[in-house]
C-alpha cells in the first residue's frame, strides 16, 4: 500500500469570531433562532443544530474574528436540510465591503460530507451564504472553517488499514450459549504510529492535539487523500469525524519523539 499522509482539520476558527451577524439577501437583519442558536453552527458538535430563518430564500451568516485569520479548509457536516439549496464561503477585509468567493457548492446532498479546499488567505470576516432556498429553513449541524494541519512528508509508521473498522452494541448471551448484538452498528477506528520525528514534524503532531482539545473537546476531521481516487473536492472524497475518547498524547522524548493516536469516527 501507497504512503498515506493524513490532512487535519483540528480547530475551527469560525467558533472564536467576535461578532456573528444572520442576513438574508438584501443585507437585512434576520432574527436569530430562539432554540437552534447561530453558535450551534460552529460548536463543533453533531449533537446540536443551526436552524436559520423560516421565510427567506438567501440567507448569510457572518463572522468577524476581530483580525485576519488564515484559513483553507471547510467542511460541511452531513445531515443538514439546505433543499434547492447552493452553498458559498466567501471572505472580506470589512463587514460592508467586496466579498471574495472561494467555494461554491451548486448541488448539495445530505448524506455526504463535504470537505474543500482553497488558497491560504487571512482575512477578518468570513461568510457563509446560501441562497436559491426553496423551501426554508435551513439546518446544519456542523460548519468548520480552518487551517488544515496537511502530514506531507511523513505519515504513519508499519502496516495501516485507514478503513479499519469496529462493531459496536450491546451484546445479549442466552442461557443455551445463544449471542445476539443489540443497537449494532460499525464504525471507522484511526489507528496511527509516528517513529522516530523530528522536531518539525513532531509540532505539527502537538499542533493537531493542542487544537483538537480546545475548549475541553476533542474532535478532529481526518482524510487520506491517497485513499481514494480523485481530488479532495471530489464528491466521494469522504474525511472521517473523529474522537479520541479522553485518550493521552503518549510520545516519549528519546533520541527521537516516536508514539501514536487512536481516534473513533463520531457518527
Amino acid at each position: 500500500m501507497a504512503a498515506e499522509y493524513p490532512h487535519v482539520l483540528s480547530q475551527n476558527r469560525l467558533k472564536a469570531a467576535e461578532n456573528i451577524y444572520f442576513r438574508n439577501g438584501s443585507n437585512n437583519n434576520l432574527t436569530e433562532h430562539s432554540i437552534y442558536l447561530l453558535d450551534y453552527l460552529t460548536d463543533r458538535s453533531r449533537g446540536s443544530m443551526f436552524q436559520g430563518d423560516g421565510s427567506a430564500s438567501e440567507q448569510r451568516v457572518i463572522w468577524d474574528m476581530g483580525e485576519a485569520v488564515e484559513c483553507d479548509t471547510m467542511v460541511l457536516d452531513k445531515n443538514f436540510t439546505l433543499t434547492g439549496g447552493k452553498l458559498y464561503l466567501d471572505h472580506a477585509t470589512s463587514l460592508g465591503g467586496s466579498y471574495t468567493n472561494v467555494v461554491t457548492i451548486t448541488a448539495l446532498t445530505s448524506t455526504l460530507i463535504y470537505w474543500r479546499t482553497f488558497t491560504a488567505v487571512s482575512k477578518q470576516f468570513w461568510r457563509l451564504r446560501l441562497t436559491t432556498l426553496s423551501a426554508p429553513p435551513p439546518k446544519i449541524f456542523n460548519f468548520w472553517v480552518g487551517k488544515r494541519i496537511e502530514f506531507s512528508d511523513f505519515g504513519s509508521y508499519g502496516e495501516f488499514d485507514p478503513w479499519e473498522e469496529e462493531k459496536i452494541g450491546d451484546t445479549i448471551r442466552g442461557a443455551a450459549g445463544g449471542f445476539a448484538w443489540n443497537h449494532r452498528f460499525a464504525r471507522r477506528i484511526i489507528r496511527t504510529d509516528f517513529r522516530n520525528l523530528t522536531d518539525t514534524q513532531w509540532e505539527k503532531i502537538k499542533s493537531w492535539w493542542d487544537q483538537a482539545l480546545d475548549d475541553g473537546k476533542n474532535w478532529w476531521w481526518l482524510t487520506f487523500p491517497d485513499t481514494r481516487e480523485g481530488s479532495p473536492n471530489d464528491a466521494t472524497y469522504f474525511p472521517v469525524y473523529c474522537n479520541d475518547e479522553g485518550g493521552a498524547l503518549k510520545f516519549p522524548l528519546g533520541t527521537t519523539r516516536s508514539g501514536g493516536i487512536t481516534g473513533y469516527e463520531v457518527l
